[in-house]
């Protein structure tokens, strides 16, 4: 696991959980943090709030897919925006998280 720090274990979560549906709550719980508390403690560890994190890790893997030959488009774009909540917008929507 990323180090012991709430942000590590975070990070450590979403990078092992990415392709799963997970939530904000998950990951601060999973952290052993307040929502409130992990999205401070991530943005200033990592320069990014964690659902941002989130999104841009499964776009990356979406994009590696494509580029690897996937032969479906509208498949690998289904996985990648799979897990969507109201807590978490479509991942093309512009957003200030």
């Amino acid at each position: 696991m990323t180090g012991t720090n709430p942000a590590g274990k975070a990070l450590w979560y979403i990078e092992s959980h990415y392709a799963e549906p997970i939530t904000l709550e998950e990951i601060a719980d999973v952290a052993g943090v307040s929502r409130h508390h992990l999205a401070h403690a991530f943005t200033a560890a990592f320069g990014q709030p964690a659902m941002r994190h989130l999104r841009s890790r499964r776009l990356s893997e979406a994009a590696r897919s494509l580029a690897g030959g996937a032969p479906d488009i509208l498949e690998v774009a289904l996985a990648a925006s799979m897990a969507l909540t109201r807590h978490s917008p479509a991942p093309f929507a512009s957003s200030s998280d």
